[in-house]
């Protein structure tokens, strides 16, 4: 249903769909979709079991992925939740950053701060870990390339092998 809220203080991401919808992920609130003027919370009655929104984004395909602090990755599709995690290790649920890229995949910086690709429902690392950790922002362009925002500086990679790197 719809809901009219005021967000908690901590805003952790955003962005404006193909429809207009802005999505807003809060600390401790869930996701907020303010559409039509109104605010639609997507939380734990819809099955987001952890309210930290870290990361959320749209896919070619309409669905809004939603990444949360320790809760799972989340596929949003048709008013529906889907939760997806890492197949292992203590932080297997925490995902900070969300992109899509040109060929439909979806790209992550998830578990500590690695980089992975998800596509097909399944998580991969196609580039080697050591080179891309400390991932804090994922941006592909239109050339297909992808752009990394690390703790120490910026990469960019191309059909999953680096090109170019900025900083340490």
């Amino acid at each position: 249903g719809v809901q009219t809220c005021a967000l908690p203080i901590w805003v952790s991401c955003w962005f404006q769909d193909r429809e207009g919808n802005l999505w807003v992920g809060v600390d401790h609130g869930g996701l907020v979709r303010l559409r039509q003027k109104q605010f639609h919370v997507i939380g734990a009655a819809e099955g987001l079991s952890i309210p930290a929104v870290s990361t959320v984004c749209e896919d070619s395909d309409s669905n809004i992925w939603i990444g949360t602090f320790g809760g799972g990755l989340y596929r949003w599709y048709r008013g529906s939740l889907t939760r997806f995690d890492l197949s292992e290790g203590t932080y297997k649920g925490n995902f900070f950053s969300a992109y899509p890229d040109t060929q439909g995949r979806l790209w992550l910086s998830a578990g500590r701060e690695d980089l992975f690709l998800f596509e097909n429902e399944e998580f991969s690392q196609p580039v080697r870990a050591s080179l891309v950790h400390g991932t804090k922002v994922i941006l592909a362009d239109h050339q297909g390339r992808l752009w990394i925002g690390r703790q120490n500086g910026l990469v960019c990679v191309s059909n999953d092998v680096i090109v170019a790197s900025f900083g340490a």
